[in-house]
């Protein structure tokens, strides 16, 4: 901040040896200094205090064109970015989309089998708390299949 101003300083002191200094608010409300007039009827003060309004000059095309076409690259450039950020969004759904189906085919067949073998009228073992294999009743298979076949559906839509 103090380099600023001592930068402006500077080169106010040098200006004011080479010519008038002009200083006007733009429209945002920023001083600005310059050793030419503003462009505009825009009210102006020159270092000695007095105030001027200066003549539109006419603005070359050039001009006008470069800070268009500078705000219009670097709007494309964001543009840019947007698409690409919504691209990488796109892509990183269709893959979490990718592993949700696999995940569910996978689900599907494990929950189908189940369901295979309890039906299968097989004796059906499973192992207790204390590792020991013990077979399902009628009524725990009736049960089991019950739960498999929910799954099934569940997984399998």
């Amino acid at each position: 901040m103090r380099l600023g101003a001592a930068l402006l300083l500077a080169a106010l002191a040098a200006a004011a040896s080479a010519g008038e200094i002009y200083h006007w608010k733009d429209k945002e409300g920023r001083a600005n200094y310059a050793d030419t007039p503003p462009p505009g009827n825009t009210p102006t003060r020159t270092l000695s205090g007095r105030v001027t309004e200066f003549p539109v000059p006419p603005q070359p095309e050039n001009a006008q064109g470069a800070k268009s076409g500078a705000t219009s690259a670097a709007e494309e450039a964001l543009e840019l970015r947007k698409r690409q950020a919504q691209a990488a969004d796109k892509q990183a759904q269709a893959e979490k989309a990718a592993a949700d189906a696999v995940e569910r085919r996978t689900n599907c067949e494990r929950a189908r089998n189940q369901l295979a073998a309890l039906e299968s009228g097989q004796r059906v073992a499973r192992f207790n708390d204390k590792g020991e294999r013990e077979y399902l009743d009628d009524a725990q298979r009736a049960q089991e299949t019950d739960i498999a076949r929910k799954a099934a559906d569940s997984w399998c839509k």
